[in-house]
């Protein structure tokens, strides 16, 4: 793509280089914010607002009307030998919206652009710190992209309504009381009530689509999962002891906010009658819960106009991505698009220990991005 000249092309791409060498956990990101912050200052001269734990760099416009915001985030994953590392290309997301930045400073602009660099995605708090952005600035619209192996290469992945599923983590902690193995009538054992309700929650382990289906006494509109992710009762080894403590964890999935939240009553129903017929006590926890990301109509209508008219090839999906994405909880507050960008056909899977992100598709998540800018 000739887009871009090749010198910013190679200025951008070493700075991916250099953000994959420092991954970031969630909450963890100080060397990478340090990192965009030094590029930002050093290769343009916007507005840089420090907000301690994220930041977001302006491009400011003396006009009536509101800021589009451009989001990137820059939190890296787990590997499986459990150091981090950019196994979903966040990395590659900052460099595109840096790239936005730096080729933005030779138009004239007719409103304010801001690039929000967003951190704690995977875990799904970051956007919900950053929406304090909403209350600093008069924002319009916002914007966000993600690469998606599989697709082909640099092409745009749309879709209008939901675009990625809402999650959450549930944890369901069960207690009962500690004995001597030798006489477990004396004791009361979580392991059967965790075991029952693995069983019951069992139908909800397979993805049959994204058509209405019941389970129990309910009715879902479209597709829920509940993903075993860990079972723990009592402690290895210990042969001795029928244990007291014991928990269940699960990712509940869903392409509505209210079919999860349906669901999640529902566990936590079952839960509490099994914890009584056992004799045990009950406690919840829910994690990295994100909302669905859902694309209006018609703004989505607009940008895959505009994306035709610049020439890039768009993919519309039939049905949504399963996984989360906390870009949602902006579209709870302001009209806002999220699309996908293509990074190869024969790309490892995001969040496998392989995945690195391609160079090849950064000019055109800024090609994309540059687009909605200047029309």
């Amino acid at each position: 793509m000739k887009f871009i000249d090749q010198s910013l092309l190679q200025k951008l791409t070493q700075l991916r280089h250099n953000l994959k060498d420092i991954p970031e956990l969630s909450g963890k990101e100080f060397k990478t914010r340090a990192l965009l912050i030094k590029f930002l200052k050093q290769n343009t001269n916007l507005e840089i607002h420090d907000l301690g734990t994220w930041f977001y760099a302006i491009q400011r416009v003396n006009s009536s009307r509101g800021a589009i915001v451009f989001r990137a985030d820059h939190d890296a994953i787990l590997h499986p030998d459990g150091y981090p590392f950019h196994g979903c290309g966040h990395d590659g997301h900052s460099t595109i919206l840096a790239g936005l930045a730096l080729l933005l400073q030779k138009e004239k602009l007719e409103q304010s652009i801001i690039f929000l660099f967003q951190p704690s995605e995977e875990n799904g708090q970051g956007a919900k710190q950053c929406l304090k952005l909403f209350d600093l600035e008069n924002v319009e619209r916002i914007y966000g992209l993600h690469n998606f192996p599989g697709f082909e290469l640099g092409h745009i992945i749309t879709r209008v309504g939901t675009f990625m599923c809402a999650s959450l983590g549930l944890t369901v902690r069960f207690t009962g009381h500690q004995t001597h193995a030798a006489t477990p009538e004396k004791g009361t054992n979580p392991a059967f009530a965790i075991s029952q309700l693995t069983q019951i929650l069992e139908p909800l382990s397979y993805f049959n689509g994204f058509e209405s289906f019941k389970w129990k006494d309910l009715t879902f509109s479209s597709m829920v999962l509940a993903t075993v992710v860990s079972i723990q009762v009592g402690q290895a080894n210990h042969f001795g002891i029928s244990p007291s403590n014991g928990s269940l964890q699960l990712t509940l999935r869903a392409e509505k906010q209210q079919d999860l939240s349906k669901l999640l009553t529902k566990i936590k129903e079952t839960s509490l009658q099994l914890a009584k017929q056992y004799n045990l006590t009950l406690q919840f926890e829910v994690n990295d819960e994100f909302v669905e990301t859902t694309n209006p109509e018609s703004l989505t209508h607009h940008v895959n106009t505009i994306f035709s008219n610049d020439g890039l090839h768009i993919h519309e999906l039939v049905e949504p991505f399963r996984p989360s994405e906390d870009f949602g909880y902006y579209q709870l507050e302001k009209p806002g698009v999220f699309f996908g960008i293509g990074s190869g056909l024969q790309t490892p899977p995001l969040h496998s220990h392989d995945y690195v992100f391609p160079d090849e598709i950064i000019p055109y998540g800024i090609r994309a991005f540059y687009s909605i800018v200047m029309n």
